[in-house]
């Protein structure tokens, strides 16, 4: 019995030996703080794994054998003889920087922007000036006439005594689409510039 409880008391003893040297060993600190630090990051890394993974369904691939859908093309109409002359007044006031306040009623906010109608009059304008003398109607070739938009190109002639990079002429594309709806629906200039082709430089002499 005796034996017993010594024996015991020795493995007691030996157990408090052990954790009193391994709380006085710092190389044993050192290896379970890092065998703790070691799973704190792999359990932080896991957390937003699991909060945030992706949990949306795949699209699937499905293939049709339906034709492509193709945007209908736009029926092609005779030139509303309103947008030619709209055309005409545009270059003979625009253009010419002549009764602005005119050409302003006519020009779509896609040429004047935001410009008010006061900046308009000032002849400081984003539409090409050009020294334009008459403006007949066979001047005037359609690139395309459909409904509500048309585009034609101008070839125009530098007025007598007006100096011009081309005294001998000038072509302009002019675009105008039409606006308002019912007996209300009226054309405008939407579009102008020069139709111009750099040179193409020539090869070594």
């Amino acid at each position: 019995m005796s034996a017993t409880i010594r024996n015991v008391a020795g493995g007691n003893a030996g157990g408090k030996s052990r954790y009193r040297r391994y709380r006085e060993s710092p190389r044993a600190q050192r290896r379970a703080l890092w065998i703790g630090l070691a799973v704190f990051v792999v359990g932080a890394a896991a957390v937003p794994f699991a909060l945030f993974r992706n949990t949306a369904h795949p699209l699937k691939d499905v293939a049709s054998n339906q034709p492509a859908q193709i945007a209908a093309k736009p029926t092609t109409v005779a030139l509303d003889p309103n947008a030619l002359k709209i055309a005409r007044e545009f270059i003979l006031t625009a253009v010419a920087r002549k009764n602005l306040d005119a050409a302003y009623d006519i020009t779509d906010t896609d040429v004047r922007g935001t410009m008010t109608r006061r900046q308009w009059e000032s002849g400081t304008i984003p539409v090409e000036y050009y020294p334009v003398g008459d403006v007949p109607l066979d001047a005037f070739k359609v690139t395309y006439s459909y409904p509500h938009q048309a585009l034609l190109q101008v070839s125009l002639v530098s007025k007598k005594g007006q100096t011009s990079e081309n005294k001998e002429g000038f072509t302009f594309f002019i675009g105008l689409k039409k606006v308002g709806s019912g007996g209300q629906d009226r054309w405008v200039v939407n579009y102008w510039a020069p139709d111009y082709h750099p040179p193409i430089p020539g090869g070594p002499q």
